[in-house]
């Protein structure tokens, strides 16, 4: 299969939340209709948490992105029902599916392959499923096994003809990012990369979240995320990073590019540096055709 055609812009920007900060990001007010809200998978949300989260976001024009976590499944027939509330509420379009965090799974998927070639999914037939991509590595993972892993993931999305994206897991990186990109496109992986970064939250908790896949990095280099010195206890975002992948991005070598920033804590201060980012990268977008 041949991926769409779009253009790269780091202006194009998507947002995870639980389901749980869903609700004080739409009221906010500060993004554009369109905007792919995420909504992750987490322990202490429910089932119903998520599609009431997903049901909001769809009401206020934005385009929900639920996620899928194969491991936290406990059966076939729970997936079938999510779905099919899922469609319900008009949230069914979009899908991202990970393995989840879960050692031992609680049901049959073992994995997000298993949910990708689940005859589940086949019927529902969303029209853009996301996966996760693992920039730093994985901490209970071999580096060659996520690369087979992803290679069949790329070919199941194929096979079922869905549009498919990339969501990174946070790095703080964006040298290493754009090499690990450049990597993948070298492999024959076209799929569009959405670069995954924290929302402005404290420097310990930006520090936190990144440790938990292998993204841990010292002051210097959370000084460079940043763009500008900061404290232990300041609040961080990602503009340092952001500029760096505008000034190295190559079209050439990276393909098609764009922006994931997950909501640490405020989300409604999420929303209001997206609008922000959206704003600088409108003057400064990549504006280029992979």
């Amino acid at each position: 299969m041949t991926w769409p055609t779009t253009t790269t812009s780091i202006a194009d920007i998507s947002i995870g939340v639980t389901a749980g900060q869903a609700r004080s990001l739409v009221a906010v007010g500060a993004l554009e209709a369109g905007t792919v809200v995420n909504i992750g998978f987490v322990d202490g949300e429910s089932m119903e948490d998520r599609v009431v989260a997903a049901a909001g976001v769809v009401r206020a024009g934005f385009v929900a992105e639920p996620h899928v976590a194969a491991r936290r499944l406990v059966s076939s027939g729970e997936l079938d029902t999510y779905l099919e509330a899922l469609r319900a509420v008009g949230a069914d379009s979009r899908l991202f599916v990970i393995g989840g965090d879960p050692r031992t799974p609680l049901g049959p998927y073992d994995q997000a392959l298993h949910v990708l070639d689940s005859d589940v999914l086949a019927r529902y037939r969303p029209t853009t499923i996301g996966i996760g991509g693992y920039p730093d590595g994985h901490p209970d993972v071999e580096t060659a096994e996520l690369d087979r892993a992803l290679d069949r993931k790329v070919r199941a999305l194929s096979a079922r003809g869905v549009a498919g994206e990339m969501i990174t897991q946070v790095t703080l990186d964006a040298a290493g990012v754009l090499d690990w990109i450049e990597r993948l496109r070298g492999r024959g992986v076209e799929l569009p990369v959405r670069i995954g970064v924290p929302g402005p939250a404290r420097t310990a908790a930006v520090l936190q979240f990144a440790s938990q896949f292998r993204g841990t990095h010292g002051p210097a280099s959370i000084a460079r995320y940043a763009g500008r010195e900061v404290t232990a206890d300041g609040v961080v975002a990602a503009d340092g990073f952001v500029d760096s992948i505008r000034a190295r991005f190559d079209q050439s070598r990276h393909g098609s590019l764009r922006l994931h920033v997950f909501a640490l804590g405020d989300a409604a201060a999420t929303a209001r540096w997206v609008a922000n980012q959206r704003t600088v990268g409108a003057a400064t977008d990549l504006a280029v055709r992979p």
